[in-house]
């Protein structure tokens, strides 16, 4: 009974290993960049070109209005009526 434990034990050890290749795989992609999907610009510290976005209430916003105030950080928010 002991040994049937110990096989149990590593048959599932194996499917889980198995699982967690299969995930890995599927989850990374590939390292190539897609022509159709935007690459991010410029690198942590660096400056990033100008560009002009809506705010919250709709009015235009520009980049370089934040320029030389100190850090920035950007994120972009998916909206509820996405």
């Amino acid at each position: 009974m002991k040994n049937l434990g110990r096989w149990i034990l590593t048959v599932v050890c194996v499917v889980l290993l198995v699982l967690v290749v299969i995930v890995d795989r599927h989850y990374h992609g590939s390292p190539e960049v897609r022509a159709d999907v935007p690459t991010a610009v410029g690198e942590i510290g660096g400056k990033l070109p100008d560009f002009t976005l809506p705010d919250i209430a709709g009015n235009p916003v520009r980049l370089s209005q934040f320029y030389g105030k100190g850090p920035l950080v950007l994120t972009f928010e998916r909206s509820l009526d996405w």
